[in-house]
């Protein structure tokens, strides 16, 4: 049981510093094994980030979910085989502080790098989103968008619906001046004065209108008169 001196030495402020800062042997060795672990497991670890970077392909939405789900599954395992490998070939090694490695829970860092590779930019990340997305589209029953085909162009179904009042009217692109109306007035005068210059020239034409030549005259005729007033 704990004295009263003892539980005010516990909450005191001293103590809070004494327990961050506390740099015991323990501690020490820790910070030790700590930057020895990093130091030989950057280079074996970026080998094998760039070897597998280069077999996994880019995402691409016009997999299918099984391909895709395979593809992310792969790039997990061969993700935490390596870490296994490079985790027995750095504790191979002796320590330089004389204190063993601790133990190394693999599940609990599966957790983690799942969690962490959605957050990220990452191959893996871009795919788990890619196929939470087509999840969550099959859930609420979005239409599915437009594939793209292997020449990388979309080819959508294009609807085009008219509206129910019928066609719309076309908007005019000439603006009526005072041109316009000269013009349309002169062409409606036209006709009128073509017919009757016509008219005009008929008219002309008939007071002018003699035969050219003579009737003939009937033999009674022309002798009856003759003889008559003789006779």
């Amino acid at each position: 049981m704990s004295t009263p001196g003892e539980v005010m030495q516990t909450g005191g402020g001293n103590t809070f510093i004494n327990h961050v800062f506390n740099f015991d042997n323990e501690t020490k060795h820790s910070l030790m094994n700590i930057t020895q672990y990093i130091c030989l497991a950057i280079i074996p670890c970026s080998i094998i980030n760039h070897f597998i970077d280069n077999i996994i392909p880019e995402p691409d939405e016009s997999k299918g979910n099984i391909e895709m789900t395979a593809e992310v599954l792969g790039h997990f395992i061969m993700v935490f085989i390596t870490i296994l490998f490079v985790h027995r070939l750095v504790t191979y090694i002796p320590t330089y502080s004389g204190r063993t490695y601790d133990s190394l829970n693999l599940i609990n860092l599966i957790l983690a790098v799942i969690v962490i590779s959605y957050e990220s930019n990452n191959k893996a990340g871009a795919k788990i989103k890619i196929l939470l997305d087509r999840v969550q589209e099959l859930w609420e029953g979005k239409a599915k968008q437009p594939e793209k085909n292997n020449g990388g162009t979309a080819n959508p179904n294009v609807v085009v619906s008219q509206p129910i009042s019928g066609l719309q009217q076309p908007i005019p692109t000439h603006q009526s001046s005072r041109a316009d109306y000269v013009q349309v007035n002169n062409a409606m005068k036209q006709p009128a004065q073509q017919q009757q210059q016509q008219e005009t020239m008929q008219g002309s034409m008939g007071g002018m209108n003699t035969p050219l030549f003579n009737e003939p005259m009937a033999a009674n005729g022309a002798l009856g008169g003759g003889f008559g007033s003789a006779f």
